[in-house]
């Protein structure tokens, strides 16, 4: 099953496949629905499974005024009919499956969060400290090649970001 759910100022794409105990996979960052494919292949025998593109990514719809990331998630379980089910999130959808576990306990059977961060840390040192500065610079860059739909751009400054180390020409493999 697959279909669009409209949302305040737009729309969300979302597909289920499988049958058996719900789980919602939720993409990393600038990914789509696209990032689980070869998961969904065999977790959707195991399961319902549920996938989705966030705003900005994928078939759904840019964003054309402020949403909750987290009623979103909530309007596609509705729409697909999903009372409760466990959440697995990869980077900053593994951040966001916490946030709507925290918001929505009884929608939620479990959590499974990779490479993932609720938020800030308490009392970080100076580096970590200079670390996240950075970070918000970069994601801040990324935010606005989205806004100016330069998804290429964004996922430049994206990978550059998250992999320094790495040679040049394999994060532009990444990219494509």
């Amino acid at each position: 099953m697959d279909g669009f759910v409209e949302v305040p100022h737009g729309y969300l794409y979302y597909r289920q496949h499988g049958h058996g105990p719900d789980v919602v996979l939720l993409n990393a960052g600038l990914a789509d629905m696209r990032m689980w494919d070869t998961t969904l292949a065999w977790l959707a025998g195991i399961a319902r499974v549920t996938t989705w593109d966030y705003r900005d990514t994928g078939l759904s719809s840019w964003s054309s005024g402020s949403y909750s990331e987290i009623d979103d998630l909530e309007a596609v379980l509705d729409a697909v009919g999903v009372s409760r089910a466990t959440l697995v999130g990869v980077s900053d959808g593994g951040r966001q499956a916490l946030a709507f576990a925290h918001r929505h306990p009884d929608r939620v059977s479990k959590v499974c969060a990779v490479a993932s961060s609720f938020g800030e840390f308490p009392d970080p040192s100076a580096q970590e400290t200079a670390a996240r500065r950075r970070m918000r610079e970069v994601f801040a860059e990324v935010e606005e090649h989205v806004r100016n739909r330069d998804i290429l751009a964004a996922s430049v400054v994206d990978v550059d970001a998250w992999s320094p180390a790495a040679d040049p020409d394999d994060r532009r493999r990444l990219i494509g």
